[in-house]
């Protein structure tokens, strides 16, 4: 009986330290909706091969899963701020993409997406080895520096931008 009361303890210690935390409600409970809104809108009926499962059905499920499990079942701090730094750098994508396709703020949305992937790229690919085709990088250093050349040329004539210098 006793170990029963140490885990109920422990539940309750957890479950008070999770929801004092305002970003892992955030990144675990808005930021899939945001997301389902959005991938539900550009997917539209698209279905994963082999189910009957919708795109937004999976990755939705999926990130929700990965920000619940990830959180109460890192062993240490660091493995709980990689779950939310992963989470982080979603959020960071799904608004500043939004943003670059809008045509919205485009010079500094890019200028921080080119260092969200520069990051990327220097904590996940360069430890691996030193060359992009070997360490598997290559798409990292292709949306940083095309980030950057957004961040420097700024939006199109066809952006909100535009119009908003027009008017």
């Amino acid at each position: 009986m006793n170990d029963l009361l140490i885990a109920k303890e422990q539940v309750r210690y957890e479950q008070k330290a999770y929801w004092r935390n305002p970003m892992a409600a955030v990144f675990t409970f808005m930021f899939p909706v945001v997301f389902l809104v959005v991938v539900g809108t550009s997917a539209g009926s698209f279905r994963v091969p082999g189910t009957s499962l919708r795109y937004d059905q999976y990755t939705v499920v999926a990130m929700l899963t990965f920000g619940l499990i990830g959180n109460f079942t890192a062993k240490s701090n660091a493995g709980r701020a990689a779950c939310w730094l992963i989470g982080a750098a979603g959020f960071i994508e799904l608004i500043g993409g939004a943003l670059l396709v809008l045509g919205l703020f485009t010079q500094p949305a890019a200028f921080i997406l080119s260092g969200e992937m520069a990051v990327a790229y220097f904590m996940s690919h360069a430890p691996k080895d030193f060359f992009p085709l070997v360490n598997g990088g290559t798409l990292a250093i292709m949306y940083c520096f095309a980030f950057l050349y957004l961040a420097t040329a700024g939006a199109g004539p066809w952006s909100v931008d535009a119009a908003m210098k027009k008017g």
